[in-house]
């Protein structure tokens, strides 16, 4: 062999090995690549998560895994129904997570679910079924409990609009202007229009005046909240980016009732949190998961505690009369002598109560109040004999004083809201019934007036500061007290 040959023989053993390296090098750069793309076409997935709430309603958990900062469009069809198309969402750490309520009512069997994940022009599919349980009625829901759906992986392309409400709140207002403050076609609006006399407490700083913030803000305002269904109560569903607001009309038992709400139980147009049903109000049942409760003042469980009640179905001149004690329970007041003694202790009413709300508070048969130099007691056995005649009813005392301007009036002293009465003209004197604690007002005084002459009637009250309270009928306002002491409190 030429050495010329013996040279290209060691080149091509020299370079020959090195060229298969890089050959197999790049067959398993691509085989890997390739690997790893199945693996992830493999982790793409879209899944569904339901569970129950109460007896009634369906949660439900629609998950898709992608690429990150993938858009995710998603879609959920019924047998016989049109698709809600849920809002985009843009993935992070690979997931974008839509979470609903399904309302009593909704279509009830198996859901089939559909979305499409774009990343970087390549298009991604899928589709997932499950059965969703809710209850049956009457009334026929949409896939979605009104303001329930929260974004729980990933974050909205295009974000919600915001429904923040720009109130005054100065003064003894109610509202904006004279009317709702809200916006027609939300649920807020509607809630609202049923019970103008949630006045501006519903309503707190920027960004939480939706709905889901409505019962802390009421609270925090001074009116009352709870978690048990009561007639003519606001419901407050605190789940989702708005939550949803509607009012109590009739209560079936401890976990369901009805209620008149806008936007109920309707499919969501875009991502504006609006339904078809502007203008519209439906009955639906809903369970108290997620929900609060804001009642009107004198009408929320336990309102009457401590206080003297008598029934308003009672004809008889001096009406029976019970005492309800701390237990939530009434207990018989039987003499007259025991009613001043309550009443020279400071015990609030008699208020006359209807009958369904009388029977909120158990009447303990057998048992009858008693008092003392201690205040109130229980007594069993035979009760008193009745000593003194029966009281004749005797013109309450009232106090006379006079506004530096006008001033405005309202049925609810403890939001500054409900009716609006006759305005107080300014330098005018009317008669004060007595004086309680309420609203706010801008300058920091809690004291109220219920005012005594007509045409307020004791129906109507005012702040207390609006008034001289030192006997001065001219002059400026400035350095006067807020309230006049010499009043009696209510």
């Amino acid at each position: 062999m030429s050495n010329a040959a013996n040279k290209w023989e060691i080149a091509l053993l020299t370079f020959k090995p090195s060229r298969v390296y890089v050959w197999l090098s790049a067959t398993a750069a691509v085989l890997l690549l390739f690997a790893v793309s199945a693996s992830a076409a493999a982790a793409m997935t879209l899944r569904v998560h339901t569970t129950r709430l109460g007896a009634s309603e369906a949660r439900v958990r629609l998950t898709a895994t992608a690429p990150s900062r993938s858009q995710c469009d998603a879609t959920v069809r019924a047998k016989g129904r049109r698709a809600l198309r849920l809002p985009t969402l843009v993935t992070t750490h690979r997931h974008a997570a839509w979470r609903w309520d399904a309302p009593a009512g909704a279509p009830r069997g198996r859901w089939r679910f559909r979305a499409l994940c774009t990343h970087h022009g390549h298009v991604s599919r899928y589709s997932a079924t499950a059965r969703i349980r809710v209850e049956r009625i009457s009334e026929r829901a949409g896939f979605m409990f009104p303001g329930s759906l929260q974004v729980v992986a990933g974050r909205y392309l295009h974000r919600p609009k915001s429904q923040v409400i720009d109130i005054d709140p100065s003064g003894s207002k109610g509202a904006v202007g004279d009317g709702n403050p809200g916006t027609a076609g939300y649920c807020t609006w509607g809630a609202w229009n049923l019970a103008p006399w949630l006045g501006t407490a519903v309503y707190g700083p920027p960004n939480q005046n939706h709905a889901r913030y409505w019962a802390d803000n009421a609270a925090r305002n001074g009116l009352p909240t709870g978690t048990q269904p009561r007639v003519g109560a606001v419901f407050v569903k605190t789940s989702g980016y708005y939550g949803h607001v509607g009012v109590v009309t009739a209560v079936i038992n401890a976990t369901t009732f009805i209620a008149k709400e806008m936007n109920g139980g309707q499919l969501i147009v875009g991502t504006d949190a609006h339904t078809t049903e502007f203008g519209v109000y439906r009955d639906h049942q809903h369970t108290t998961e997620n929900m609060k409760f804001i009642y009107q003042p004198g009408t929320q469980p336990g309102a009457y505690v401590g206080q003297i009640v008598q029934w308003d179905g009672d004809t008889k001149q001096q009406k029976t009369a019970w005492l309800v004690g701390q237990d939530g329970k009434r207990r018989w007041i039987p003499t007259i002598a025991i009613y001043n003694c309550l009443k020279g202790h400071g015990v609030p009413g008699p208020h006359v109560l209807a009958t369904q709300k009388l029977d909120e508070y158990q009447d303990l048969t057998g048992q009858w109040t008693t008092c003392g130099p201690n205040g109130a007691g229980a007594g069993s056995g035979p009760p008193p004999i009745e000593t003194q005649p029966p009281m004749t009813p005797t013109t309450p005392t009232t106090w006379n004083e006079t506004v530096g301007g006008n001033a405005n009036t309202w049925t609810n002293h403890t939001n500054a809201g409900g009716t609006q009465g006759p305005t107080i003209p300014s330098h005018a004197t009317v008669e004060i019934s007595c004086r309680l604690t309420g609203f706010r007002v801008a300058d920091g005084n809690t004291w109220w007036y219920r005012i005594a002459s007509s045409p307020w009637s004791n129906q109507f009250y005012v702040s207390a500061d609006a008034f001289y309270n030192n006997g001065q009928t001219s002059g400026s306002l400035i350095g006067t007290p807020f309230v006049d002491p010499s009043v009696a409190n209510c």
